[in-house]
């Protein structure tokens, strides 16, 4: 044998292969740039029709109204529910007072019969007219453990008002009567009767609205949608507890406490 070690050979392509693995490469590298120009014009579609869509919505016009909303979290005349806690943990005060630190220590919820007052009112020079107003039940569990702390005073002065049960399945708005002072002040109210929608209301003219939800079963919570028209605009628009839920917690069966005006202390009913 050769003392030369055997040379390994180059492989040498024929002209017939070398020709296709160029072309190939060239159609790889065409392919890959009509891929990129067609994701580049999708991207540029998208954003040409976000733009549009954000543009289109800056152009609406701002609801042509303002509203506030009390919950009176604070009224010992107003009934307070606590869910979760026993009667030991979440005892009521000792004054009114402390009422107010006391609610929100326990995270004490409205309780049935709490209102929620709405005030509307035109923000230009054209009037607004409000058609109509849904109540939506956004979460409804049974509550847990509860009792009651206020509810005793009875009636007073309401301004026209609805009233929604919140433990039917589908509950609704019904417009109720309400009372104002009369030519004698307090000693003579006059009734008003129930009035439904629509209503108008203007910058100088604005309405209130008492919203009274009621519950024996449900720890509720519940927004509200308003529809307006405009100046030839018309809309919906979402009422709540600044960005949350309203609240409305049943007490069927569990203890009350009421607070006696006379001997100054909680009495249990």
């Amino acid at each position: 044998m050769s003392n030369l070690a055997f040379r390994r050979r180059k492989r040498v392509h024929p002209p017939e292969a070398t020709g296709i693995r160029a072309r190939l490469s060239r159609a790889s590298k065409s392919i890959r740039v009509m891929v990129g120009t067609v994701v580049t014009a999708i991207l540029v579609v998208a954003a040409t029709y976000v733009t549009n869509l954000v543009l289109e919505e800056s152009r609406k016009p701002d609801r042509p109204f303002t509203w506030t909303v009390s919950t009176r979290p604070a009224d010992h005349c107003l009934p307070h529910t606590v869910v979760g806690k026993t009667e030991r943990e979440a005892s009521p005060p000792d004054n009114l007072a402390e009422l107010a630190a006391w609610a929100k220590r326990v995270e004490a919820a409205p309780g049935s019969g709490s209102p929620v007052t709405i005030t509307l009112q035109g923000s230009g020079e054209e009037a607004v007219v409000l058609l109509d107003m849904k109540i939506n039940v956004v979460s409804a569990p049974v509550p847990a453990q509860v009792f009651t702390v206020g509810g005793g005073c009875g009636g007073g002065i309401t301004p026209r008002s609805f009233s929604s049960d919140l433990d039917q399945r589908v509950p609704v708005l019904v417009a109720q009567g309400g009372l104002e002072p009369g030519p004698g002040g307090l000693d003579e109210l006059k009734e008003l009767p129930p009035v439904n929608f629509p209503y108008r209301i203007s910058s100088k003219d604005p309405e209130v609205f008492a919203i009274n939800t009621s519950a024996e079963r449900c720890d509720c919570r519940w927004t509200l949608d308003l529809h307006w028209s405009s100046g030839g605009e018309t809309g919906w628009a979402r009422i709540d507890d600044q960005g949350a839920p309203f609240r409305t917690v049943g007490a069927a069966g569990g203890p009350r406490y009421v607070y006696d005006l006379g001997r100054e202390r909680w009495q249990k009913i």
